[in-house]
């Protein structure tokens, strides 16, 4: 009997956690390590129902905007900028927090960043 309430608890738990729906904007509120902010995929995100993104990033001091395609499978987050390519994050959406949490590696350092939802108007 205990294991079938644990097996059931750990099963809603990994629903809730495949079925957090991307869409929305977020912040990027800290990187590890912070030095590596600047390879953070975002600054600032907002992600759409029908599988589209739009960004803003920093690089080199510089702001820029990106627009593309993007899936989410409740695990790894793609990203397709228009013209460009596809880059993978490691994710996870920590449901008691409601932060997003991306894992990256670039030229061999890794990095971890935690963006938060920007809360709708009037809410």
């Amino acid at each position: 009997m205990n294991r079938t309430i644990r097996l059931l608890a750990v099963l809603a738990v990994a629903g809730m956690i495949s079925g957090c729906s991307l869409t929305g904007t977020w912040n990027t509120v800290k990187t590890d390590p912070p030095e590596l902010m600047e390879h953070a995929p975002f600054k600032m995100v907002t992600f759409n129902d029908q599988g589209e993104y739009s960004s803003t990033m920093e690089r080199n001091g510089e702001m820029s905007t990106s627009t593309g395609a993007f899936t989410w499978n409740g695990f790894k987050l793609a990203i397709t900028p228009t013209g460009g390519e596809m880059r993978e994050y490691d994710g996870q959406m920590n449901v008691f927090t409601g932060q997003l949490i991306l894992k990256h590696e670039h030229e061999g350092k890794k990095s971890t960043a935690w963006l938060e939802a920007v809360p709708e108007d009037g809410e």
